[in-house]
């Protein structure tokens, strides 16, 4: 019983890897570096299901799936071990008839710390293989293992769309990602008290491309810190020319927890700003990632030195767990944004409920308050009696074009 609740285990963790698209390259160039670096005419990334081998990326053999019984990487799968030919108890026919005389294989373990697959190495001559060359192939089945966990942490993403880290990056020096702006309106009088400015990405060949097909690649290195320094400076430049028309107007935008691990984040993000004609008083920023802050050794001090710039701080994605609750008590805030989420439950008996709740506990802190994804006049009204100050969603506007914001602000008063 307890070998086939395991099988099942490692059976379900495989499929969180095998059912993504690995269409890519980074895969492909991992396994063509790893063959050329032990000079092996043959390599694969294979990964494991309780009846399949499934190679997912090769050099000199073939892809795609074959029956378990029938690989040569069974057995370390199985047992959690690297292997060598020489230890292997059986060896299958499919070996046989490649007349594979060399094969060193080593496990790559899932996020759920059980063996989905392995990198393995083969040649039809035997090879020697020291016990520091099984440690160096280890080492970069453990990069496999985190371009693996990369591709399950990112999901997959529409054909079409998908973006590598140097095309985003040249996005981002060419000036192709862009803001486009949601107004944040008063729940009571209507009017626009402020704009958030939104990423998209205006690819040459695909058009205008939303958020989720680039922001959590960009969230995975530096490039986010680049991309939202490119937000900020084109937002400012365009609120300033809004504040002519109106003064009060303000900016919010969203800031990637990656900032604070450089010292100089604070002079930075103040230099892009003022840099625009802009006062830092005029901008709010969302904090997300909200678990990466909740961690940071350094998030409280910059917070507060940003603060002291002038900027306002506002807790994104507020209501979705704990978390938010700590970082209430932790961090320097000025405001909090009630997630889309807390929106939807809107009309519940538990929904508005919570709602006040989260109001009454943002009031006593005095803190201002905005409620997102508000779609109908209904949940509008609702967040409105229940305390709520502002709100933001399609219900007052989609995303738009610089180009469209004055309008809307001469037709909402």
């Amino acid at each position: 019983m307890e070998r086939a609740w395991r099988v099942r285990r490692q059976h379900d963790s495989a499929h969180h890897y095998i059912d993504r698209p690995f269409g890519g390259t980074a895969l492909q160039e991992s396994v063509q570096l790893t063959a050329k670096l032990f000079h092996f005419p043959m390599a694969q990334i294979n990964l494991m299901d309780a009846d399949l081998e499934y190679t997912i990326a090769a050099v000199g053999t073939g892809v795609g799936p074959m029956p378990r019984a029938d690989s040569l990487c069974h057995q370390v799968v199985r047992d959690g071990k690297t292997l060598v030919l020489a230890d292997i108890e059986h060896i299958p026919a499919s070996a046989r008839e490649l007349d594979i005389q060399a094969y060193i294989g080593v496990p790559i373990v899932g996020r759920e710390g059980l063996v989905v697959g392995t990198l393995c190495l083969l040649d039809t001559v035997p090879r020697p293989f020291s016990p520091q060359q099984i440690l160096d192939l280890e080492a970069v089945a453990a990069v496999v293992r985190d371009q693996l966990e990369l591709m399950r942490r990112l999901g997959p993403v529409p054909t079409g769309t998908a973006a590598d880290s140097a095309a985003l990056a040249g996005a981002v020096e060419l000036g192709q990602i862009v803001p486009f702006y949601q107004p944040v309106v008063d729940l009571r009088s209507g009017e626009v008290r402020s704009i958030e400015a939104l990423a998209r990405w205006h690819h040459p060949d695909r058009g205008i491309l939303m958020p989720a097909a680039f922001i959590p690649l960009a969230e995975d290195s530096d490039i986010i810190i680049d991309l939202d320094l490119a937000v900020i400076r084109q937002a400012t430049i365009d609120l300033a020319r809004w504040q002519r028309r109106t003064p009060d107007l303000r900016l919010n935008v969203n800031l990637s927890a990656r900032h604070f691990d450089h010292l100089d984040c604070v002079s930075r993000l103040t230099g892009v700003v003022t840099s625009a004609g802009v006062s830092p008083e005029s901008v709010n920023f969302e904090v997300t990632e909200t678990a990466a802050l909740a961690a940071h050794p350094g998030d409280r001090s910059f917070l507060g030195e940003l603060r002291g710039r002038g900027f306002r701080i506002v807790l994104d994605d507020f209501g979705t767990g704990f978390s938010s609750m700590e970082q209430v008590m932790r961090l320097p805030i000025d405001g909090i944004k009630l997630d889309r989420s807390v929106t939807a439950a809107l009309g519940s008996r538990v929904g508005d409920a919570v709602v006040r709740a989260l109001l009454g506990l943002a009031g006593d802190l005095g803190f201002d308050t905005v409620i997102e994804g508000v779609e109908t006049a209904e949940q509008a009204a609702r967040a409105r009696r229940s305390g709520c100050t502002h709100g933001q969603g399609f219900l007052f506007a989609a995303p738009l074009p610089a180009n469209d914001v004055l309008d809307h602000l001469r037709s909402a008063g």
